[in-house]
């Protein structure tokens, strides 16, 4: 079992949420929520729902990438389903999507770059590969990826954002 299955067997993890508190959720790109539909074969009411992104929650966002105004415009956010608490796609032994499917963020996750392409951790106490990891390049073995790998990843999230219908 890798660490995030095991994190979310532990009900804890980034998949889950504190009832109600959406707002850290990150929006997805057409891009995205075409590629979920067509491997999923769900249409997109099944996963997806559009909400209102708060302004000093869109503030925060801007902070760290500005590709969120892009992700998230006039703060308008396609994002995923939360049923009980926790992603639409979270299923006992985690998540249901296959890695290739799922959102860039939860690919990402807990790593981003800031605006010098450099790795960044997003900091969660409720992340056991953080918990467990003493460094930056034992997070990125624990959650079994590189840093050229993430920064791939980031890459195709910005076209993504950028050419939601080309990419």
């Amino acid at each position: 079992m890798n660490i995030c299955a095991e994190c979310h067997k532990k009900n804890r993890g980034c998949c889950q949420l504190i009832a109600g508190n959406t707002d850290s959720m990150h929006g997805l790109s057409q891009y995205e929520i075409d590629r979920i539909s067509s491997t999923m074969k769900l249409n997109e009411s099944d996963f997806i729902c559009h909400d209102t992104v708060k302004p000093e929650v869109m503030n925060g966002f801007r902070k760290l990438d500005s590709l969120f105004d892009k992700l998230i415009p006039q703060r308008e956010r396609a994002r995923l389903k939360i049923i009980d608490n926790a992603c639409v796609f979270l299923k006992p032994d985690g998540c249901s999507l296959p890695m290739e499917a799922r959102p860039y963020y939860c690919r990402l996750y807990p790593f981003w770059f800031n605006r010098d392409s450099h790795l960044i951790v997003i900091r969660s106490r409720f992340c056991l590969a953080q918990e467990q990891s003493l460094s930056v390049v034992s997070l990125l073995e624990a959650i079994g990826t590189t840093e050229a790998e993430l920064l791939t990843l980031y890459r195709e999230l910005q076209h993504a954002a950028g050419n939601p219908k080309e990419s």
